[in-house]
């Protein structure tokens, strides 16, 4: 599902079809029709749309911006009476099989058994909170058993291999598209953990800026990246991602590098992917989880750093590439919210963006969508 901002502000609500998707127009003011009864008419639209998607939605939460101009594009076999989800969701099983990389790695240090990094696994694999974590483990590392290195939080905080690998493939197919081979670009990881997206993106051709707050997650980052071998390609910074963003706009703004239209790439950073605190597994004790919970600690919260000011900037170091990873039960009805954030004008920005694209992916494995992935600007496949 594909959310674009447009500014036709006469168009009457219609529905068109092509060859790949269905777009539905919930936009504009006609004459002689209450302002308030439209908008009543777009939230039942949206809502429809969540409820048939299995997305949360809940307009009563903060952040919940009323529509006023949307479209709504959905892949054309959806809105076919005879579509069958689980038959959909069977051949995906069947044919878009995930294959492990096979990248040998350098040299490292021999995994012990008897590390202290191994004591506090064991710890962990025989704490019942986790339990369903450990059994998945292989899931958010094909290479567990070479070394790989997670504290408790990265069990239900790393994105699962086949995602991770999938989401940079997306982003590199984005590029290529305009003839941008990956390895002439650079991403960012924000709130990069223990590496398990960096690595993704560099196993896919990516340079890639890994930011993450904890020394110690530093570390087992570049041990699990050694295990995969492409350290060398990631440059992790060990930063607080709102002190790292603005020492790196303030650069820019010193340097005289400011957003231009007519210079698509003048940033440094082709796109920026973040998986911000979700709050560990009990984000799911909510039917819809709103994001005004995310908390990047007691300090940026007391700033004022919050998820929608993360957005603002990630959105400014990268003019508007994001991919963020969001819980499965994400309040849907924020985004245009998150709209907001990806064109506004924040710290030294002398230009905005005008008009972003937001793209809604689930991401499914066995069956089972794990979580949402959200492509902004450039990296939607529909523009």
């Amino acid at each position: 599902c594909q959310i674009s901002s447009f500014a036709d502000t006469h168009s009457r609500p219609t529905q068109t079809t092509d060859d790949h998707c269905t777009t539905i127009f919930a936009s504009g003011l006609n004459h002689g029709v209450s302002s308030d009864n439209l908008n009543d008419y777009r939230r039942n639209v949206f809502a429809n749309l969540c409820y048939l998607l299995e997305l949360a939605c809940a307009f009563e939460q903060a952040g919940s911006v009323p529509f006023q101009m949307e479209n709504f594009y959905l892949p054309r076999a959806w809105t076919s009476r005879d579509f069958n989800l689980e038959a959909f969701l069977y051949s995906c099983e069947q044919y878009w099989r995930y294959e492990p990389p096979t990248v040998e790695p350098p040299s490292i240090t021999v995994y012990s058994e008897e590390s202290s990094h191994s004591v506090d696994l064991a710890k962990i694999a025989s704490d019942p909170e986790l339990g369903k974590y450990w059994a998945q483990r292989f899931r958010l590392f094909s290479r567990f058993n070479e070394g790989i290195q997670l504290d408790r939080d990265g069990f239900f905080s790393a994105t699962p291999e086949a995602i991770a690998y999938h989401q940079a493939m997306r982003v590199k197919q984005s590029y290529a598209a305009k003839g941008i081979p990956a390895e002439s670009l650079t991403v960012i990881d924000a709130c990069s953990g223990c590496g398990a997206n960096s690595i993704q993106f560099a196993l896919v051709g990516f340079q890639v800026v890994a930011v993450e707050i904890d020394s110690k997650r530093i570390e087992m980052a570049v041990h699990n990246a050694e295990i995969y071998g492409v350290a060398e390609k990631i440059k992790f910074v060990c930063a607080d991602f709102f002190d790292w963003a603005r020492q790196e706009l303030h650069h820019w703004n010193v340097a005289g590098l400011h957003y231009s239209p007519r210079e698509p790439l003048s940033s440094p950073y082709a796109a920026l992917f973040m998986s911000p605190p979700w709050g560990g597994p009990a984000y799911l004790d909510s039917d819809v989880f709103d994001l005004n919970w995310i908390q990047f600690g007691p300090r940026n919260e007391r700033a004022g750093c919050t998820f929608w000011f993360s957005v603002q900037l990630a959105s400014q170091l990268t003019e508007g590439n994001l991919l963020l990873f969001l819980p499965r039960n994400s309040n849907m009805a924020q985004l245009p919210q998150l709209a907001k954030c990806l064109t506004s004008k924040v710290l030294w920005s002398n230009e905005g963006l005008c008009r972003l694209s937001v793209e809604i992916e689930a991401n499914v494995l066995n069956a089972k969508v794990k979580a949402i992935s959200l492509y902004t600007g450039c990296l939607c496949m529909r523009k």
